[in-house]
């Protein structure tokens, strides 16, 4: 499994800060534009690879998974930073950490808990297709071969879903005290305001 990342160049450390925008052009050609930035990393895999896809969300906040088809009719889901071909050879740095880059190894992991199919299995595996879901977090994926297997997919958990134990009525009183705060003290606002209108 191999990776590539195109870059455009090289940004300097304070080449992009609030007081300096980039130098952009109206208009580009590929004949003119200067050659990017290439960056590859190659991968093993341990198991057959049958299908490859990628989650896909309504707007791409969500980072992207990479979903594997085995042979063995098994999903598996890979966050992308294991496929990053910037993964440094030594131990990362700081900065290196602080976006979630780790050393680099030839190996690809397996990793039990993040099989889209559980312990079920698709007889046949020849196709895998994901789909944004109405929520962001969200991902829908179908895996079909002679047989079919649905699920969703969060790759950034589910940040834009309330959890089941959260507590509405406190949210509920909480708003209405707030509103009852605004009311009054916008009316004792506007009774001062006359009271020392009339001094």
């Amino acid at each position: 499994l191999s990776a590539l990342a195109l870059y455009e160049g090289m940004i300097d450390t304070y080449g992009l800060n609030p007081f300096k925008v980039p130098e952009q052009q109206a208009t580009f050609s590929s004949f003119t534009a200067p050659a990017p930035v290439v960056m590859q990393r190659t991968f093993i895999f341990p198991r057959a690879i049958t299908s490859l896809a990628v989650t896909v969300t309504a707007r791409g906040i969500t980072s992207k998974n990479l979903l594997i088809g085995l042979e063995s009719g098994q999903v598996a889901s890979l966050h992308r930073r294991f496929i990053d071909p910037r993964r440094p050879n030594g131990k990362p740095s700081k900065t290196e950490m602080m976006e979630g880059l780790m050393t680099y190894s030839p190996y690809l992991p397996i990793i039990p808990f993040a099989m889209v199919t559980v312990n079920g299995s698709v007889m046949g595996l020849e196709d895998i297709h994901a789909t944004s879901a109405v929520i962001e977090s969200t991902s829908l994926v179908l895996s079909q071969g002679i047989d079919m297997f649905f699920s969703r997919v969060t790759p950034s958990k589910t940040f834009d879903l309330l959890a089941a134990d959260f507590n509405r009525p406190m949210l509920l009183m909480l708003l209405a005290g707030l509103t009852t705060a605004l009311v009054v003290t916008k009316g004792m606002d506007k009774r001062k305001k006359l009271a020392m209108a009339w001094k």
